[in-house]
């Protein structure tokens, strides 16, 4: 209202009301884009059944690929518990831009952004917020009419699960949008950050941005950490490798896995062994979740919620 006539604001929520927040065509064919990928079938049926309804906001987990997210299953039950006429599903989709120019008039509102395209979504985007700009990475974005904006709660779930954390070294492992919400957030909890990466010039181009030090994986030793994050993929699904040797990890290190798939990794498991302290990539999921969900729908749901569907 504060950029129209109180009249002209009347009219447009007048107007959502009579005719609904979409258009049916434009819903049922990006349905049917979404139907076609490997999405399960309970998932397609319930989509048909929905696709006729011009009353229902629209959100989905984007990346290429995102099946294995569990971000639909529990955003559904929240829309449940809190009664809003909502449905999030998977959005997987290669190219970005080619994705947001499919979107006008279908109702989508939101969507949880993941690998590949934290970073390829930046250029599409109409405003991009100060801590997302300051990481360079894109994790949510928020769909208002037509425009869109971009956020980051990568960091604060790393940010939030590491209060009381104390020590100089955080050694990052991995140059992705995970890795530069990584930095951001131990930067902001006080640590130096070091980015380790199997390819050097990724890092150095991740550090140009941050002021951080760099190396590859094999370094670490040199660096003595008080903290490491893993912000790389290995020890995802049923991969078995870490991405760090178990025989850096020592007493009084901690170690913070982002990957929550499955909740103990193999590097979790090791770091366990060599009697450090570890927190399970579930807890950079539920408190990142947390703060898009209140983006999103400007609803504060209770972390101890989100544990409870994850449990």
């Amino acid at each position: 209202t504060s950029m129209t006539t109180a009249e002209e604001a009347a009219l447009r929520v007048l107007d959502k009301i009579e005719n609904g927040i979409c258009d049916p065509q434009k819903r049922r064919e990006l349905f049917a884009s979404v139907i076609k990928t490997d999405i399960p079938s309970g998932e397609k049926i319930h989509l048909k059944r929905i696709s006729d309804d011009r009353d229902i906001f629209l959100y989905g987990i984007f990346g290429y690929p995102c099946m294995h997210s569990k971000s639909p299953g529990i955003y559904n039950r929240l829309f449940a518990d809190y009664g809003m006429p909502a449905h999030y599903t998977w959005f997987e989709h290669p190219d970005p831009g080619a994705f947001l120019q499919s979107l006008p008039n279908t109702g989508v509102r939101g969507l949880s952004v993941t690998i590949p395209h934290k970073e390829a979504i930046l250029p599409y985007l109409d405003e991009i917020k100060h801590d997302a700009e300051s990481i360079g990475a894109v994790n949510t974005v928020l769909i208002q009419e037509e425009e869109k904006f971009g956020f980051n709660t990568d960091w604060k779930g790393i940010y939030r699960p590491l209060e009381g954390t104390e020590g100089d070294t955080a050694v990052i492992l991995g140059a992705g949008g995970a890795a530069a919400a990584a930095v951001y957030a131990v930067s902001m909890r006080g640590f130096t950050p070091v980015i380790l990466n199997r390819n050097r010039d990724r890092a150095g181009h991740l550090a140009r941005k941050t002021g951080a030090e760099t190396g590859v994986l094999e370094d670490i030793g040199k660096f003595h950490p008080d903290l490491v994050i893993n912000a790389t993929p290995v020890g995802m699904g049923s991969d078995p490798n870490t991405p760090i040797p178990p025989s850096v990890l020592h007493p009084g290190m901690k170690v913070f896995d982002l990957v929550y798939t499955p909740r103990d990794t193999p590097l979790l498991q090791a770091a366990l062994a060599a009697g450090c302290s570890v927190i399970p990539g579930t807890e950079m999921f539920i408190h990142q979740l947390a703060e898009q969900f209140r983006i999103l729908t400007g609803i504060e749901t209770p972390v101890f919620r989100l544990r409870e569907m994850l449990a």
